[in-house]
C-alpha cells in the first residue's frame, strides 16, 4: 500500500467514525426530544447520550488523528500537498470533537437569557436547573449537542470532497 493510499484510508476512516458518532446522536438527540419520557436520560452526561458522544470524539481526535496525522506528516516531506490535507483533515476532526463539546453551550437559550424558567413547548420545560445555572433540559441537550457537530461534519465532508484524496481522485467515489 502506497502513502497516498495510506493518507486516503486513514482520512476515510476518521471520516466514517465521525460521522457515525454523529449521526448516532443526531438520530438519538431527535428521539430524545420528540419523545421525552424516558428517552429524555438520553440527553444526560457529558454532550449527552451518557456522555458518550463527547468521549469517542474527544478519544478519536486526541488518540486516533493526532498519531495519524504525525506519522504520515513525518513520511512526507515539508510543503508536501498530501502532508497539508493529513493535517487540515485531522485538523477537520478537531473542530468537529470540540464543537460538539462546545458550540451547544456557547449557544445555550437558557444559560444565555434568552429563555428562562418558564420558557415551554406546550406542557414541557425547554430550561432546567442544575445547580445554580439554568442550562437546556435534558431532553433537549444532547439534540443541541449533535446538531451543530452535524453542521460543521457537512462542512468538514464539503471540504474533504472538494480537495479529494492526495492521489486526485474523489474521496467518496
Amino acid at each position: 500500500m502506497g502513502r497516498n493510499d495510506r493518507l486516503s484510508s486513514v482520512i476515510d476512516w476518521m471520516t466514517r467514525a465521525v460521522t457515525f458518532v454523529i449521526v448516532l446522536s443526531l438520530v438519538a438527540g431527535i428521539a430524545a426530544a420528540a419523545v421525552g419520557g424516558p428517552l429524555s436520560q438520553l440527553g444526560s452526561g457529558y454532550g449527552g447520550l451518557y456522555g458518550l458522544g463527547g468521549l469517542l470524539l474527544t478519544v478519536l481526535a486526541l488518540l486516533v488523528v493526532v498519531p495519524a496525522v504525525v506519522i504520515v506528516a513525518r513520511r512526507l516531506g515539508p510543503g508536501s500537498r498530501r502532508r497539508r490535507r493529513a493535517v487540515i483533515g485531522a485538523t477537520g476532526v478537531w473542530v468537529i470533537a470540540i464543537g460538539y463539546s462546545v458550540v451547544a453551550h456557547v449557544l445555550d437559550p437558557c444559560l444565555n437569557g434568552w429563555w428562562d424558567a418558564t420558557s415551554r413547548i406546550g406542557s414541557q420545560p425547554l430550561c432546567e436547573r442544575f445547580g445554580s445555572e439554568l442550562n437546556w433540559h435534558t431532553r433537549f441537550h444532547l439534540l443541541a449537542h449533535a446538531a451543530p457537530a452535524a453542521v460543521l461534519l457537512g462542512g468538514y465532508q464539503y471540504i474533504l470532497r472538494r480537495w479529494g484524496r492526495p492521489d486526485g481522485r474523489p474521496l467518496h467515489g
